[in-house]
């Protein structure tokens, strides 16, 4: 004899009989909305209509431990419902076609083919609603919309980000227009604007003394005079450098030393020169009151103070 269960989640009647109920507690799934019930608390009565009964093909499975086996609804069943599965131990043979086999079935089991509902039931309610899992509801919950701030703080960032560059731009502004030649324009029109300098480069490193000489004027035994080139090698143009000259006597002793700036050592033809061109020459000339110092020796040392 078979008996009328309902999932209390979809609300959709199966045939269940006595022996599946007895094989697995009453325990069984839904083949429509997969919810776990127990058939024995779900019981409908027998007096339903069965043109009530909703018409389903959908398969319900019977509840064993960890293994779980569909089968197809019986072919040919007067008024036929949706079925009910169960697992059992002992499987007896049905002259149907093989059952399939749930996806879910860790290993084969044999399957009951349960008898169609007898009995009507209540049609299923129109808000009918699928169980999903917390996952499930957080991919589907709509997203928060943005907050305006959100954009405040993001332009005050960026103007935050904007200053800091602009900063680190001053402040190295030599060495990156040594580094990258066709800034300096911009730079030189940048500190006309702001009204800061814009240095030249200083890399002494760059120079080279091409030519120097020190010797007495003729018939002043206390005045020297000091002719000097020199070069720059750098691709652009640099600082006028400082130079040094140191006086040694004849034990290599210094017996004076003394540092010059451009305005002091350039030649009369160029002391309005202000900057050293890439590869270009300059001359310097100098003449000097040893009074009673006795040198015989010098040597020139050109830098950046």
């Amino acid at each position: 004899m078979s008996s009328i269960t309902r999932c209390p989640n979809c609300h959709t009647a199966f045939n269940v009989t006595a022996a599946q109920l007895a094989a697995h507690r009453g325990k069984v799934r839904c083949g429509k909305c997969a919810f776990v019930f127990n058939a024995l608390e779900c019981m409908t009565a027998q007096a339903e209509s069965p043109a009530d009964a909703p018409v389903d093909p959908t398969i319900t499975e019977a509840v064993a431990d960890e293994t779980a086996v569909t089968v197809e609804p019986q072919h040919g069943a007067p008024h036929a419902d949706n079925a009910v599965v169960a697992e059992s131990p002992e499987p007896e043979p049905e002259p149907e076609p093989e059952p399939a086999v749930d996806a879910l079935a860790s290993e084969p089991a044999s399957a009951i083919v349960a008898e169609p509902a007898t009995a009507s039931a209540e049609a299923a309610p129109s808000d009918y609603r699928p169980i999903r899992t917390i996952e499930d509801d957080a991919l589907l919950a709509p997203p928060a919309p943005p907050s305006p701030w959100r954009w405040i703080w993001v332009a005050i960032a960026a103007l935050a980000v904007f200053v800091l560059l602009t900063q680190i731009a001053l402040r190295y502004r030599a060495t990156l227009s040594t580094e990258l030649p066709w800034l300096r324009p911009i730079y030189v029109s940048a500190c006309q604007s702001l009204g800061c300098e814009m240095p030249l480069p200083r890399h002494a490193e760059l120079l080279r003394s091409d030519y120097s000489e020190l010797s007495y004027v003729p018939g002043r035994h206390n005045l020297v005079q000091l002719s000097a080139s020199l070069r720059n090698l750098a691709a652009y143009e640099q600082a006028l450098p400082t130079m040094e000259l140191t006086l040694t006597n004849e034990r290599e002793e210094v017996v004076a030393r003394k540092r010059f700036t451009p305005s002091q050592y350039l030649v009369a033809s160029e002391k309005n020169r202000s900057r050293l061109a890439p590869n270009d020459e300059l001359r310097a000339y100098l003449q000097l009151d040893l009074d009673k110092l006795d040198s015989s020796g010098y040597s020139i040392y050109w830098f950046y103070p």
